[in-house]
């Protein structure tokens, strides 16, 4: 019985943190990518764009919280 509200309380934690991490790294991502795409070539980008925005959402929240790139993957 003790061991009920013990899980409860761990899946409750990690739960609102990574909630609110969510809309952090995308915004934060979203801003760069910005820049780069004019930079280089808009082809190439494009579909290094879909390969790259995954890499740089996982080293960003990596320093941020470990708990938002896991719960992504």
């Amino acid at each position: 019985m003790r061991s009920s509200p013990w899980v409860s309380a761990r899946l409750s934690a990690p739960a609102p943190p990574c909630r609110k991490s969510f809309p952090f790294p995308p915004s934060s991502v979203s801003l760069p990518p910005s820049p780069q795409m004019v930079s280089f070539p808009p082809r190439p980008l494009i579909f290094s764009a879909l390969s790259v925005p995954p890499i740089i959402s996982l080293a960003l929240p990596t320093p941020f919280g470990f708990t938002t790139p896991r719960a992504s993957v």
